[in-house]
């Protein structure tokens, strides 16, 4: 691999952490306790990035609820204040995707993003499900360095570490009690506990299957419910993933043809995807490439069923879907480095947020038994990316203890009460006819689905409309029409990543960063804070030339500004590669911009301070 190879690879998958930024747990501060209702006790608490207290506690139930006996389990309850002073009487309970993820893990990013209009008139709650998080966690240590890269391509799931973590686990809990009706009890407890008489659900992916499992089990406390990324009860994960997957790379093809320049530069993507897909099936590809965490080059081989499995995180959201017109004409030519470099951030990233041993309780007991192989045969044919997850999950299957679940709870929700489903048009898991399915159900139910996205979205658009839906209390005349307008980030190609090239040359050249203006800021996304470094070179003729260096990602330095405008006291700046832009007002005194900085679908404020002027 050649130095600019090598500099490409190193630099882009830094560019990349800036999107995968996560929520992190509370941390309880030395408060005296203070009731919330006889049964439940909350006390203050403080969590990183946040400048003002929430409040936190436990609740017991019984693991077994139906003997009413033995083991216990501490559900971690963390509870967001209204900010208004006279909040509304019904709460939203937050319900995380998965299954496997933690709620109150998710706090920093969920209360300051997507469900900040919520908070205004409305408690938010978080409560861990029973196996996730703070509650008893059914945590398997399947990648013992999560670091090693070549450890997660070896299989799509280690099978024989999770036959250990089952012997281990049975130690601390029994396994066939965690299952999503029984947590769904354990909500409602935890509900009459707080004194709520209805509550508003909030649910994203596998957070979609236990909100519509409680609204069967315990319709009389819903007010309303709204899924995104909809997985109902009935989905039978992982059997929608082969079609979904499918479907993600079709929706992302047309997209690509209708775009002049990714179409003039990857004209035949499905060829390319078709090609890469024959050298696998020959044989494992072997390669070195850029670990993103370690920074260093490691030995990789890469299967055919792991292959898959990267492309199916790629396309989760269109941050990292762009990329894959670029990342497949590479794999058809025999290079697969980018595409692993990239990918494992989002593999290891959703890894660690999944507590295995609850997921297999709940998809071995709830899902895998109700597959019939016709359906997996049906759904195979057109696939690329097949049913080696499937199989996988069927062998896990067969040794993991299951709850005894019901044949009714794999089939359609029905309800009168208010349900707003959202789901990506390319969404690889949770595909949306599933949520167009389940709409049927709903007589009271609406379905939105957003053009060009996948599993995971994050639009104000959306926030507006389900706000106003929560508000409402309704979907009727909800106005979507902002929907239409969303738009898919601008796909990589290689004169981007020239530019970069060229972009990184200049900022190491001394002659040329002479004649710059320098301003500095720290762009603050709730769990982390990143410093910014602005460089605006002017030229004889008058024209704006611009880069940014973002050091606390390492040797991110000379990311291209493809566009600048300085005008009218406003700087404008957008940033093609990492898909970002930036809109903001100098000061009077020339000395600060104050603006928005957006990237993908989240935008953070952000204000630049002047640190030297041109010489």
């Amino acid at each position: 691999m050649n130095v600019e190879r090598a500099v490409k690879m190193l630099v882009i998958c830094l560019l990349t952490l800036l999107l995968m930024w996560t929520g992190v747990a509370a941390q309880r501060s030395e408060a005296t306790n203070s009731p919330a209702t006889p049964k439940l006790q909350l006390e203050p608490c403080r969590l990183p990035g946040w400048n003002e207290d929430v409040r936190c506690g436990k609740y017991e139930v019984f693991e077994d609820r139906q003997a009413k006996t033995g083991r216990k389990i501490a559900l971690k309850i963390v509870v967001l204040p209204a900010l208004n002073e006279k909040p509304q009487p019904d709460p939203v309970f937050y319900l995380m995707g998965g299954p496997g993820g933690s709620a109150t893990e998710l706090i920093a990013r969920a209360g300051k993003n997507y469900l900040a209009m919520l908070r205004r008139n409305r408690d938010l709650v978080f409560v861990d499900q029973r196996g996730t998080g703070g509650s008893n966690p059914l945590v398997c240590n399947l990648y013992p360095d999560k670091n090693d890269m070549a450890d997660y391509f070896r299989e799509v799931l280690p099978i024989e570490r999770l036959r250990a973590c089952r012997a281990e686990l049975e130690k601390v809990a029994g396994l066939n009690l965690y299952s999503t009706p029984i947590a769904m009890d354990d909500l409602d407890e935890v509900r009459a506990a707080f004194g709520y008489e209805k509550i508003n659900l909030y649910g994203g992916s596998y957070g979609s299957t236990a909100a519509l499992a409680y609204l069967r089990q315990h319709p009389e406390h819903v007010r309303t419910v709204t899924v995104l990324g909809v997985a109902p009860p009935d989905m039978k994960l992982p059997l929608p993933v082969i079609k979904g997957v499918q479907n993600a790379i079709d929706r992302l093809s047309a997209d690509c043809a209708a775009d002049e320049k990714c179409h003039s530069s990857f004209p035949n993507l499905k060829d390319d995807l078709a090609a890469a897909l024959k050298q696998l099936d020959k044989e494992p590809a072997k390669f070195q490439t850029n670990n993103p965490f370690t920074r260093q080059p490691q030995q990789v081989t890469l299967t055919r069923p792991v292959f898959g499995e990267l492309i199916r995180v790629m396309l989760y959201q269109p941050e990292f879907s762009r990329w894959l017109p670029l990342l497949l004409h590479q794999a058809a030519e025999g290079e697969f480095g980018l595409l692993a470099t990239l990918a494992f951030q989002s593999f290891r990233s959703i890894e660690d947020q999944i507590a295995r041993g609850m997921h297999f309780s709940v998809v071995c007991g709830e899902d895998l038994p109700f597959v019939a192989e016709a359906d997996v045969v049906r759904d195979k044919a057109g696939s690329f990316y097949g049913d080696h997850r499937l199989q996988t999950y069927r062998k896990i299957c067969e040794f993991w203890p299951r709850a005894n679940v019901p044949a009714s709870f794999a089939t359609p929700v029905k309800s009168d009460l208010p349900v707003l489903l959202i789901s990506g048009e390319a969404d690889p898991v949770a595909p949306p006819w599933l949520a167009a399915d389940a709409a049927k159900h709903l007589s009271n139910g609406l379905h939105i689905m957003i053009p060009h996205t996948g599993h995971y979205f994050s639009f104000p658009c959306i926030d507006k409309l389900i706000n106003e839906f929560v508000m409402k209390g309704a979907v009727k005349e909800l106005d979507a029409s902002c929907v239409a307008q969303l738009r898919r980030p601008t796909f990589v190609t290689e004169e981007m990543l020239a530019s970069l090239v060229k972009s990184r040359a200049r900022a190491n050249d001394k002659a040329t960063t002479g004649n710059e203006e320098v301003w500095q800021g720290v762009l603050d996304t709730g769990p982390q804070k990143l410093r910014l470094i602005l460089h605006i070179a002017k030229s004889a003729d008058g024209k704006l030339t611009g880069s940014m260096d973002s050091p606390d990602q390492g040797d991110a330095k000379g990311l291209p500004i493809d566009t600048l405008v300085w005008q009218a006291g406003a700087l404008r700046f957008e940033m093609n590669l990492i898909g970002a832009r930036y809109e903001g007002k100098v000061s009077g005194d020339g000395g600060e911009i104050t603006g928005q900085f957006q990237q993908g679908s989240r935008s953070f404020p952000l204000t630049f301070k002047r640190a030297g002027a041109a010489k």
